[in-house]
């Protein structure tokens, strides 16, 4: 069967890319073809300039978020060197001999082949001249007055709002990885936590104390997490992802767990005293309480 394919790296799977996939799943339904979607691995700034965008997910979860809206297969390219000093045309000749495309969709940013050559009526007349149907998404896509763009919502992120960035995912920003065994000070003071090794290369948001929501055996508990250096305890610049679960007893060590924050509740503070920092983590579980009840169950269902 030929393919219809979706074209960019999409880092986020968020709204503005959506409406590129779900258009592609349509125009499959409409033309008879397998929609399908190529992406890179790695993101192409990290071998053009040496610096890559923190990550906002991984391959796997790109993959899936773009299967959950319809896309049947996922292609990824290691995006090298060679891969960068394609011709438009070698490329466009990629997509038809070796993914099978009879048609591409994409975005109106979207550029291919060698410095970016093919975009604009240049690029459809590549498409074109080898049988392949292009379609554009024509339009920025915008929400809440912002121009939606994984760059905003890293900035978002990197900022602490993770509220205003989960808006523009179009679901809550999250954090996945590994429980560790941690030194236990939160189980000593009174609240226990678990210590999450976050991934390298991924954005975390800004120091601070959040209102996060954590899944397990099909159950869904809300918590507080704490991004920061834990100032209180050490003198260090290591980032710690802590988060204490309300309302749940277990062993999660070496599972592995979704962390979605939802909304930011404090900036991460030094305190003077052991007593003056179980204080404040008391309100902050009054505030966490409070904002659970506000929750938009639209965007953090």
């Amino acid at each position: 069967m030929k393919n219809i394919i979706a074209l960019g790296f999409f880092d986020g799977v968020h709204i503005g890319h959506r409406q590129i996939l779900k258009r592609t799943v349509e125009l499959g339904k409409e033309l008879g073809l397998n929609p399908c979607a190529l992406t890179m691995r790695n993101h192409p700034k990290g071998v053009l300039t040496g610096k890559a965008p923190l990550k906002l997910v991984s391959s796997k979860e790109r993959e899936l978020l773009m299967k959950d809206v319809g896309i049947s297969d996922v292609y990824f390219v290691e995006f090298t060197k060679e891969f960068a000093s394609l011709s438009p045309l070698d490329f466009a000749l990629m997509l038809k001999n070796e993914y099978n495309a009879e048609a591409v969709v994409y975005g109106e940013n979207y550029k291919f082949g060698a410095k970016g050559a093919g975009w604009g009526e240049y690029g459809i007349k590549i498409w074109e001249s080898i049988g392949i149907k292009p379609y554009c998404l024509g339009h920025e896509v915008t929400a809440h007055g912002l121009t939606v763009s994984s760059t905003l919502i890293r900035s978002m992120i990197a900022e602490g709002d993770v509220k205003a960035a989960s808006k523009l995912l179009g679901r809550p920003f999250s954090v996945t990885g590994e429980v560790i065994k941690g030194a236990q000070k939160g189980r000593q003071i009174g609240f226990p936590t678990i210590n999450l090794a976050a991934k390298k290369g991924y954005v975390l948001p800004k120091n601070g104390v959040y209102l996060t929501r954590h899944s397990h055996n099909k159950q869904t508990y809300f918590g507080i997490t704490n991004v920061g250096v834990r100032p209180t305890f050490y003198d260090d610049s290591h980032v710690f992802v802590e988060c204490h679960i309300l309302d749940f007893s277990g062993d999660l060590y070496g599972r592995e767990v979704k962390v979605e924050f939802l909304d930011k509740i404090r900036d991460e503070h030094k305190f003077p005293t052991i007593d003056a920092l179980k204080e404040q983590i008391a309100r902050d579980r009054e505030s966490a309480y409070t904002l659970i009840k506000g929750v938009n169950n639209d965007i953090y269902r």
